[in-house]
């Protein structure tokens, strides 16, 4: 046996070994939704075993059904009632992206919103902070499978919610958390671990708070899942005779800890407090998934020294409890043996495991005995072991300092103190142990002011349905207040809480009175009939933005009521804040059960081994449409529904009012190019992206397309390609020509080549990695075609010859750069290469790293997403068709078009323009051009005011940035005129869309500013100048410069020299069969002398601005960069000087705060879909 004094010599702390405080928690777990019912059923010692939930059991057959795994034997367990309900409006989140997202994303983001919320924290006062989040999460129990249907299930995949390495950051990223966010892996011990890790955070400095986390859902709970410990009858017996294994179980659970004297300066309130922790690994034993009890013997004193507690001082431990005759017997003797090196003191310390209660949550499992301890320490008591009876033989007790936790009592301190350890131990060989402690509250001295007589009671939601629940917590929470608690109950709900727009807010002098107020307004939901409500009670809808807060003075109860519920942007802190005694924990937020599930094709369900043929069920179907927005029994038009069913269908939604704005609905860019694809393929129309943005209601883009759709049989050819004749050679399309022509200027350069790479961690099979890339090139024409000049007249022909070479190399990423740098510099031979290139560099067994490199002849920025998309299916075994059309169809097509409406528009627009003239700082020079960038991301509030502007005039977020950049350009160029080029996708018929091939086509739009002009009136005037130039955009730029008859230039492009690009983004991130890979752009150059790429990601406004080095000084680009970041956030603010004198002003203040940050961020170039 090892020594005692191993792991733990003396109990001096170490270096960072502040306490932490316990000051937010929360809970989603079988029977139990929060901490209060959790306890509730610890006290009792309720399991929550049963069958799988009804209500599951269906999605769970089709997900089988669609894995190909045939009908389940499904065990008892420990479930969750539902897994697939969520509130997307509250997050601002479409329905369906909510969908895709994997459920334990879903889960896990909502439980620790309310977690911050239980620790009395409000949204702004945890929004850009640096709070950390560590999350326990071992992956999919299932596989990976929900992630798999994902991508299977979608035309195009949006994997960024289904990836286990994408939960911290986009939760992070929801509630604008800087701290560090990471997941934690060590299986059973995960979540366990990732507490202490959040503790080690907050000790060193790096976050002044953490969230720890864990989660576990089981899709479709099988006998085929088993890994050899769960018990047959789906029962957790820890330490009893019985004991046969654990229990399958499902939850989430959340703490959020800060250092104990900071959370005692501010007031938090305290659950518990943690003392100290330790980790370390079981090395080589027995075997790989062994208990070993010496490092658990050794963790346990680690930890203890750590905490600075010995032996005696603990009065119970919350074990790990595998519920299994070797495993349970194990811990024990580590335990006997650990205190035994402290004490020979016996029978003090109870024991206990919540798997009694809750069956194994695996990675989740570490946390919520946290939560369970901390309950205990909360109330001073002991719970009773659920399933306990008698004693299992193997585990001895005699003389020993423990005792099992046999029923609900009062715990009594030892030595004045209530100390306790949770364990958690992996199969990993992973183990971690944790020491918590009560915290007593210093007895101060209370202010002896008088009470006040009466109290603003405020209430707020994010709908009228959210806010009748809360209203019931409230009435619930009133039957047990003491009057003298009121005024804790509403400053904490004043200062506590984000106020939402649907409010209620009225006077309250006694408990008694809130009681009757909320019951009348839930029983009669007097919400609906504001007219009904009883005297003084003030609700509404906050819209209008207030001038600050209202002072306090001169204002009656009244007032305030009816000013908090009119003004959005009324605050409380100026008002209460100094008058502040104490803190109460408040109801938390309910949130709306919104159903969210990935749709699964019938057909797919039908093949399905063992299944019977079905007629659809929830998740293959889409809901009911539900229209309103006119008065009761009006009717709506066919078309109406017909739209509302396409935007059902794109976002999600399954009620609509007509008259909701698209913007309001959280419509971007991506969303409305499938739209108006979709409408065109009804209708054989010319509907384009600018009929979106103009008529922005279903109402009114309704009525457009009654108005103006013609003939379909005259108007079908225009939108719908067809197979063109075989024939030797084709022509090329507009975009294809202005890349050749580029190319015959200049064969040797480089920079039209389309480079990127792929990061692969894991174990990739390099067998499958070369057949899906030679699958993928054979699947698309364009990568085999030849380009060439042909009487006088460029050509393409398909060259069934070619072949792909794919380079594989071994070594580190530096040895073998020079050989990626030439694969990605060296120029196509346009008429004999092929036009893709791949190498794959293996760094390690664990990690790879493919180049992948395209002509942009061949492909634009869309066919990146089409590429990786078929990568990921044909590794995974997917089959992949063929499609029937390929570019040189659309190219034949394209040439046909007639144009003559759109060249009349841009002839018309573009007559008498003058170029403005960069103020440039070196002269132009043949050669290649240095590729200079600066970067900076918009803060989130910021961000979020830009959107609520463009939602509110009715604005695309890109015509509010364009402005911004026509403005910077003529301040910059000291011109009333500008010009900027701006791509656009040029996918303008349905079946491009998953056409590999370059479509792009580049639109001058031509602004003019005349200083007198307010900013919004010029937002709005070039709002509708782009939505006139999105209306004309099929007309190609190559025929514009041939009608313009400009001079061309040296080295210079030809009307524009800058260019603004905005695209909503989906980071290239997926996992498949056990890897991770991320795709990153490695293309960083230069095309034209200045160019600003904005991207939206999740929602976050990145920008970046890439310029020729060769032309501009860095001081000049950063110059200019600052002023375009300065007038975005006058914009944001709400400003409404004239453009003259609001240029003045920044000029004046020399820039606003922030740093402009080189190489900040990397885009895709110029193939942008705005």
């Amino acid at each position: 046996m090892r020594s005692c004094t191993e792991g733990n010599e003396g109990t001096v702390r170490s270096l960072y070994s502040e306490d932490i405080a316990v000051i937010g928690m929360d809970c989603l777990l079988p029977n139990a939704d929060g901490t209060e019912e959790f306890f509730d059923n610890l006290k009792l010692g309720r399991d929550s075993v049963s069958e799988f939930p009804e209500k599951r059991r269906r999605d769970a057959d089709n997900c089988r059904a669609y894995a190909g795994l045939g009908r389940a034997d499904y065990r008892l367990g420990n479930y969750l009632c539902e897994i697939d309900s969520f509130d997307y409006r509250f997050f601002h989140i479409t329905p369906r992206e909510a969908a895709l997202m994997n459920p334990n994303q879903r889960i896990l983001l909502q439980l620790i919103y309310r977690t911050i919320q239980d620790a009395g924290l409000s949204e702004e006062r945890v929004r850009g902070s640096d709070t950390g989040l560590f999350i326990g999460y071992i992956g999919d129990y299932d596989g990976g499978a929900y992630t798999s249907m994902v991508y299977e299930s979608q035309e195009e995949s949006s994997p960024t919610g289904s990836l286990a390495s994408m939960m911290a950051g986009r939760i992070a990223y929801l509630l604008d958390l800087r701290g560090p966010a990471m997941l934690i892996d060590t299986a059973c011990s995960s979540s366990l671990t990732a507490v202490h890790q959040a503790c080690r955070a907050i000790r060193s400095g790096e976050c002044s708070m953490a969230l720890a986390a864990g989660v576990r859902t089981v899709l479709f709970p099988g006998r085929e899942h088993s890994i050899g410990i769960e018990s047959e009858d789906g029962y957790t017996r820890v330490f009893d005779e019985n004991a046969s294994g654990t229990g399958l179980g499902e939850g989430a659970a959340g703490i959020l800890l800060k250092s104990l004297p900071e959370a005692e300066k501010d007031g938090d309130m305290i659950y518990a407090v943690i003392r100290g922790s330790a980790v370390n690994q079981d090395g080589s034993c027995i075997g790989l998934t062994a208990p070993n009890g010496n490092a658990q013997t050794r963790v346990l004193r680690q930890a203890w020294k750590d905490a600075a507690v010995r032996a005696e001082e603990i009065s119970y431990i919350e074990a790990h409890g595998t519920g299994t005759r070797l495993g349970d017997p194990v811990e024990i003797e580590a335990l006997n043996q650990a205190f035994r090196c402290d004490t020979e003191e016996e029978d003090f310390c109870r024991i206990g495991s919540v798997k009694s209660n809750l069956g194994h949550l695996y990675d989740c499992a570490g946390i919520v005995g946290v939560i369970k301890t901390a309950l205990m320490l909360y109330h001073r008591c002991y719970v009773p072991s659920a399933h306990f009876h008698r004693l299992n033989p193997e585990i001895r007790l005699e003389h020993s300092p423990l005792r099992i936790s046999e029923e609900y009592c009062e715990w009594e301190p030892r030595n004045g103190r209530w100390i306790a350890g949770v364990s958690a131990f992996g199969f990993s060989g992973t183990n971690c142990h944790l020491v918590m402690e009560a915290h007593r509250e210093e007895e101060g001295e209370e202010r002896r002011s008088a009470p006040e007589a009466s109290h603003l009671f405020p209430l707020s939601a994010k709908s009228r349905e959210a806010l009748y629940e809360l209203i019931n917590s409230y009435r619930i929470l009133s039957l047990d207040l003491q009057d003298r608690e009121l005024e804790a109950l509403c400053t904490s709900m004043q200062l506590d809480r984000t106020h939402y727009d649907y409010r209620l807010a009225f006077r309250l002098s006694d408990s008694e009175s809130l009681w009757r107020m909320l019951e009348e307004i839930y029983d009669y939901r007097l919400l609906d009939e504001p007219d009904y409500l009883p005297e003084g009670v003030c609700f509404g809808k906050a819209e209008e933005e207030g001038k600050g807060s209202p002072r306090a003075e001169g204002l009656t109860m009244e007032e305030l009521c009816a000013s908090y519920v009119r003004f959005r942007s009324f605050s409380f802190e100026s008002i209460y804040y100094h008058r502040r005694k104490k803190r109460m924990r408040l109801p938390l937020y309910p949130f709306e059960k919104e159903r969210c599930w990935i749709r699964l094709p019938k057909e797919k369900l039908r093949k399905s081994p063992g299944r019977e043929e079905e007629t659809g069920g929830p998740g293959e179907e889409m809901e009911p449409i539900v229209l309103r927005g006119r008065e009761e029994g009006a009717s709506y038009s066919r078309m109406e529904r017909e739209i509302a069913g396409i935007f059902q269908r794109e976002m999600g939604f399954h009620e609509f009012s007509v008259h909701d704005s698209f913007y309001a609905l959280g419509g971007d860019s991506i969303t409305a190019y499938r739209i108006v694809n979709r409408i065109n393929a009804a209708h054989g129309s010319r509907m384009t992206m600018a009929d979106i943005l103009q008529y922005s209601t279903i109402e009114k883009l309704a009525a457009h397309i009654e108005e103006n759709v013609g003939d379909p049989e005259e108007s079908v050819a225009l939108y719908h390609i067809e197979k063109a004749p075989k024939q030797s050679s084709y022509p090329l399309s507009y975009a294809q020509q202005r890349m050749f022509l580029l190319y015959l200027r200049d064969p040797e350069d480089s920079s039209y080549n389309m480079p990127f790479s792929i990061r692969f961690r894991g174990c990739l099979d390099i067998e499958r990695f070369r057949s899906s890339f030679q699958r993928i090139f054979r699947l698309h024409d364009i990568f085999r075609s030849r380009f060439y000049i042909e009487d006088g007249a460029a050509r393409q022909s398909v060259d069934e010859e070619k072949e792909l070479s794919i380079t594989e190399l071994r070594g580190g990423e530096e040895a073998s750069f020079p050989r990626l740098r030439e694969l990605m510099n060296r120029p196509f031979d346009l008429e004999k290469d092929p036009l893709l290139r791949v190498a794959l560099l293996e760094i390690s067994k664990e990690e790879y790293l493919s180049f992948i490199v395209m002509n942009h002849i061949a492909a634009d920025g869309s066919s990146l997403r089409i590429l990786s998309d078929e990568f990921v299916k044909l590794y995974q075994g997917i089959p992949v068709e063929r499609q029937e059309l390929q570019y040189k169809d659309f190219a034949l097509w394209q040439r046909k078009l007639d144009l003559s409406r759109q060249e009349h528009f841009w002839l018309e627009r573009m007559e008498g323009y003058r170029r403005e003239e960069l103020p440039l700082d070196f002269e132009r020079r043949g050669g290649e051009r240095k590729s200079e960038e600066l970067g900076f991301s918009m803060d989130k509030g910021s961000a979020e005011k830009l959107r609520g502007l463009c939602r509110e005039k009715d604005l695309s977020l890109f015509s509010v940035l364009m402005a911004a950049f026509q403005l910077a350009l003529s301040q910059f160029t000291a011109s009333d005129e500008v010009i900027v080029g701006t791509p656009i996708s040029g996918r303008i018929a349905i079946e491009t869309q998953q056409m590999v091939g370059m479509f792009v086509n580049v639109m001058p739009v031509r602004g003019r500013i005349e200083r007198e002009e307010k900013l919004s009136e010029f937002i709005r005037r070039t709002h509708r100048l782009l939505l006139s130039v999105l209306g004309n955009q099929d007309y190609p730029f190559e025929l514009l410069v041939e009608k313009l008859k400009e001079e061309r230039e040296a080295f210079r492009n030809p009307v524009f020299d800058t260019v603004f690009a905005f695209q909503n983004m989906d980071r290239p991130e997926f996992s498949l069969l056990g890897l991770s890979a991320a795709m990153e752009n490695e293309d960083k150059r230069a095309k034209f002398d200045i160019t600003m790429e904005a991207s939206e990601e999740e929602g976050e406004l990145s920008f970046l601005l890439r310029y020729a080095g060769t032309l501009f000084l860095k001081e000049s680009m950063e110059g200019f960069f600052t002023l375009y970041r300065d007038l975005v956030q006058k914009i944001a603010e709400g400003s409404e000087l004239p453009i003259g004198e609001l240029l003045s002003l920044i000029s004046r203040n020399g820039g606003m705060d922030g740093e402009i940050m080189e190489d900040a961020a990397e885009f895709s170039g110029l193939d942008f879909d705005f």
